[in-house]
């Protein structure tokens, strides 16, 4: 879930999109993501919360449980076990050049490599308040439960990366599978914001 922007940013977000600027070209002058913008925009516009949802919902009126569910599904259609195996293979077919390309990237922000600039990004999300109450309710629950990631990835028909991903607080579960989650773990929440304004 992306930091709520202050409201001098939105109501600027917005003013340009009201003058018909491409939400690209808002999301680099104002230094926030494309998803950013496309929500407080058009995201509103057409009732949803996010991007994210926005496919989530489309993928859903298209008979997919979830955005990750039709992301596994057009990868197979494809000839691929599921999307993070579409990830992998085009990730080492393209192999040595691409992986300069995003080390030289990375560089060119100051860090030593990408998987350098990656282990700082999941740093940087696992100091979210959502994230570590997220994260501290998977465990302890899984604990309490004397259940494991594995028995987790299974309930939620993810993989375990994902899953692993979930628990240590460096990824989000779209609105969707927050349901789900909750329900698994038996907990009394329907989404992530439920838990930030219990707290």
């Amino acid at each position: 879930m992306a930091a709520k922007l202050n409201e001098q940013k939105v109501a600027e977000i917005k003013k340009l999109y009201e003058e018909k600027v491409p939400i690209q070209e808002i999301a680099r002058r104002l230094g926030v993501s494309s998803g950013t913008a496309w929500r407080y925009t058009r995201a509103e516009e057409l009732g949803y919360s996010s991007f994210a949802d926005y496919i989530g919902k489309r993928a859903q009126e298209r008979g997919f449980d979830d955005l990750e569910d039709y992301r596994n599904k057009m990868a197979q259609k494809n000839g691929f076990r599921s999307k993070s195996h579409y990830n992998y293979i085009v990730m080492k077919e393209s192999g040595a050049a691409a992986r300069e390309k995003l080390n030289a990237w990375a560089h060119g922000k100051g860090f030593e490599s990408y998987q350098d600039y990656s282990r700082h990004q999941d740093t940087l999300k696992q100091l979210r308040p959502e994230n570590r109450i997220l994260s501290g309710l998977i465990q302890m629950r899984l604990e309490e439960m004397g259940n494991s990631i594995s028995w987790l990835a299974e309930q939620l028909g993810i993989n375990q990366t994902t899953a692993s991903r979930y628990y240590h607080g460096t990824r989000l579960p779209t609105v969707d599978v927050q349901e789900r989650l909750f329900q698994k773990l038996e907990l009394p929440y329907r989404t992530i914001d439920d838990i930030v304004e219990v707290k």
